[in-house]
């Protein structure tokens, strides 16, 4: 599931206290059983897709300003 993360807090850039926002995805206790049983179906082969996604699906990027769109690590 991937979803838009807000929070409020003071730029860096700007100086103001404005919304930013950041990318991130989320796997529910599901998903994680589904995983768990195609690893097992493969014989560990679903390892071989299942990293690269969790890998390239993690928190990317930082905080972004939507007041000046600086982005904050």
């Amino acid at each position: 599931m991937h979803y838009i993360e807000q929070t409020i807090k003071k730029c860096g850039n700007c100086e103001e206290r404005c919304i930013h926002q950041r990318s991130n995805s989320r796997m529910g206790a599901l998903g994680w059983l589904v995983n768990i049983v195609l690893i097992l179906i493969t014989g560990g082969l679903w390892l071989l897709i299942l990293i690269p996604t969790m890998l390239l699906t993690k928190k990317i990027g930082g905080w972004e300003c939507t007041s000046c769109g600086n982005r904050e690590w």
